[in-house]
């Protein structure tokens, strides 16, 4: 069997990069896996998604009604995001993001990049731009329930699915129990999603303080789907059982 030697194998490397750019090939020695996932601060929770975590190079989807409580996991999953040195966005096509429940929450704001797009549907344009221009981290899309047309972003969706697969970012998308057509796509075309329903109120002395969740995985790629846990969420400071 004939083995290229080193200085040949440069030359070959050095001949395609020139002609067909440096991206073209790689040694893969020099090449950086991705392969853990992005830790959301709740040990049961990153255990159910199957990747120690938001698998990055993924779509995953937080589906629930209002006070659900997936809003207040997003926020949670940014500020622990955060606190391991990530890249934070969130991309609200609702308008409903709170700043100062998201500090509530762990975030600091000044690391945090916030999109309001206009319209709304920029938001999938936003979220490829920012996933194709490198680096890595987790990007919140709040879809909700839309309420808009899907005409003219389904191409977007589909560019923006298969650009994250490209990429260490961990893309968080939040849809709607009963999803517009823009949250039936994004559903169909994630990697995972976890239901999110509120199961209770929990009280103290001074009255409700919280309430209990039950976070159902309905699809995943990286771990059996139909399982799912049960969590406590304090309404104000982030004190959910780690």
């Amino acid at each position: 069997m004939t083995t290229l030697q080193p200085e040949p194998i440069e030359h070959v490397v050095a001949a395609i990069q020139q002609r067909w750019g440096a991206k073209a090939l790689r040694r893969m020695e020099r090449v950086t896996a991705h392969t853990s996932g992005l830790p959301t601060g709740i040990a049961a929770l990153d255990s159910l998604l199957g990747a120690d975590g938001l698998p990055r190079g993924a779509l995953t989807c937080l589906s629930g009604d209002l006070t659900s409580g997936k809003t207040t996991l997003a926020l949670d999953a940014l500020a622990c995001a955060q606190a391991e040195g990530e890249v934070t966005v969130a991309i609200d096509m609702t308008g409903a993001l709170d700043p100062e429940y998201a500090e509530r929450r762990g975030i600091d704001l000044a690391r945090l990049l916030i999109v309001w797009p206009q319209p709304p549907a920029l938001g999938l344009d936003i979220a490829r731009d920012i996933v194709t221009s490198g680096g890595a981290g987790l990007i919140v899309l709040d879809v909700g329930d839309g309420g808009g047309p899907l005409e003219g972003v389904a191409r977007t969706l589909r560019h923006l699915s298969a650009a994250v697969r490209r990429t260490p970012y961990a893309l968080l998308c939040l849809v709607a129990t009963a999803p517009d057509r823009l949250g039936a796509a994004l559903l169909r075309r994630a990697d995972g999603h976890l239901r999110v329903e509120r199961q209770r109120w929990l009280c103290d002395e001074q009255g409700v303080s919280g309430y209990e969740i039950r976070v159902t995985a309905l699809k995943s790629r990286f771990g059996p789907p139909g399982q799912h846990i049960t969590l406590p969420l304090a309404l104000d400071e982030r004190r959910s059982e780690r």
